[in-house]
């Protein structure tokens, strides 16, 4: 098992050599909210390997041992995406080969990994590297140029819901009642294929919690992130190296915008909830 960019087949998007391009542009061909815009019929592209992959590839059980080069071949020979033929394969495979993060980083072994059975044994190789592996997959790194641009997401975003309020504001409408039934039943009526990573990392509890009042109105949520992203801007225009606990952030963030940590445990689903 390896990344969308070591198995992309796709003529454009398996020209990118940033792993990250790779995975922007695959969720832009094969995300569910994309497909159901294409089947009603607009003017969407897809992509033909992933739509091979749906019809035919989901029944496929293999026999033997399959490299990155075999399970691409394959993908050419059949029509089939060889990434999501690989995740699709983890559930019947005896062994699989992969990275550390897809087992140690939170974000992506809710996506790969969830099926792999509690008595399966692990084998790490290089396992003094095991520390570096949990410490980068629990990391984020900001700087000013990822912040102005969220900062200009944040205003196309509410241009978008501006313009949708105008002309359909019933959609709004829908996704405030969807958010107001709770983060459980909105997690399970996403569609197969590559779900959003909607908060990992959040305790069984938490995701029974309905999402808070001052994040359900879609123009309140832009609102909150650009107070926000205004304050970690501010943070980040400071001189002198500064160390300071997530508690201690938190409560930074408080006192400073009147955003709760509470609320911010939910931005992530509140995103990917608008974005669909």
């Amino acid at each position: 098992m390896t990344s969308r960019r070591n198995l992309c087949i796709h003529p454009r998007v398996s020209e990118e050599r940033e792993g990250k391009v790779v995975d922007s542009m695959c969720r832009d061909l094969t995300a569910p909210w994309v497909r159901e815009r294409s089947s009603e019929g607009g003017d969407v592209e897809l992509c033909e390997f992933f739509e091979g992959f749906e019809r035919n590839g989901r029944d496929a059980l293999l026999s033997g041992t399959y490299n990155m080069e075999d399970l691409r071949e394959m993908g050419r020979t059949k029509g089939w995406c060889p990434y999501f033929l690989a995740r699709h394969l983890i559930t019947f495979a005896n062994i699989i080969v992969y990275s550390y993060a897809y087992l140690l980083d939170p974000k992506i072994a809710s996506l790969i990994s969830k099926e792999i059975k509690a008595d399966s044994i692990i084998v790490f190789d290089e396992a003094h590297n095991i520390d570096n592996a949990c410490i980068n997959s629990l990391s984020v790194n900001l700087d000013m140029k990822i912040i102005e641009a969220s900062h200009r997401n944040l205003i196309r975003i509410s241009n978008a819901i501006t313009n949708i309020k105008q002309t359909d504001a019933n959609r709004l409408r829908e996704e405030y009642s969807r958010l107001v039934r709770g983060l459980a039943q909105n997690s399970a009526s996403l569609g197969h294929g590559d779900r959003l990573t909607v908060d990992p990392v959040l305790p069984a509890d938490v995701l029974q919690e309905a999402v808070p009042g001052n994040i359900r109105k879609a123009e309140h949520f832009v609102a909150l992130m650009k107070r926000f992203t205004d304050y970690v801007r501010l943070r980040l225009r400071v001189q002198n190296v500064v160390q300071e606990s997530p508690l201690a952030f938190l409560q930074n963030v408080y006192q400073a915008a009147a955003i709760e940590a509470r609320t911010l445990r939910f931005t992530s689903s509140r995103l990917g909830s608008l974005l669909r």
